[in-house]
C-alpha cells in the first residue's frame, strides 16, 4: 500500500488527523480502511489524532521496530535524515515521528500526504515484518512525542 493509492479512498478523504493510520497501511501493506477498523478498536477516534501508547500498541502487532543505528538523526530535519540516510533507505521501511505527526518511508520514497518535512525527527525506527507467531515484549523504538 502507499499514500498515492489511499488518498484515493473515500474513507481517507473523510477522515482527518490520520497519520497514524497511513502509517500503519504504509507499513502492514493493508488497505486504509483495515487501517482504520484497526486503529479504531484500539481507541482512536475518526478525524482525531491519538497517542502514542495507542498506536505503538497496535504497531506491535503488525510488526517489530529496531533502531539500526540511527540514532545519529535525533534533533535532525527530516530533510537531513532523507539526505543522510539514503543508503539505507533505499531498501528499507522506516517508521519516521516527528513533532506531532508520524510517517513512513518506504524505499526510499516518504508515503504522506506531506512529502517535504521540515520538522525535526523525534524518532523513527526500521520496521520488519513480524510473524504473528514470535512477538517480542521489547520495545526497542524511542518512547518521546505523540503525532496527532
Amino acid at each position: 500500500m502507499n499514500h498515492d493509492t489511499i488518498k484515493k479512498s473515500e474513507a481517507f478523504k473523510n477522515d482527518d488527523n490520520a497519520c497514524t493510520v497511513v502509517t500503519l497501511a504504509v507499513i502492514a501493506g493493508i488497505k486504509f480502511e483495515h487501517a482504520q477498523a484497526v486503529m479504531a478498536d484500539a481507541g482512536r477516534k475518526l478525524n482525531q489524532g491519538c497517542r502514542r501508547g495507542t498506536y505503538d500498541s497496535v504497531y506491535r502487532k503488525f510488526f517489530k521496530f529496531n533502531k539500526s543505528g540511527l540514532d545519529s538523526y535525533n534533533g535532525k530535519t527530516v530533510c537531513q535524515f532523507m539526505k543522510g540516510a539514503r543508503k539505507f533507505l533505499k531498501n528499507n521501511t522506516v517508521a519516521v515521528l516527528t513533532s506531532g505527526h508520524i510517517f513512513a518511508v518506504k524505499n526510499g520514497k516518504i508515503e504522506d500526504w506531506m512529502s517535504a518535512h521540515r520538522g525535526h525527527l523525534r524518532g523513527r525506527g526500521d520496521v520488519s515484518k513480524r510473524r504473528l507467531c514470535r512477538r517480542s515484549g521489547k520495545r526497542s523504538q524511542d518512547r518521546s512525542g505523540q503525532p496527532s
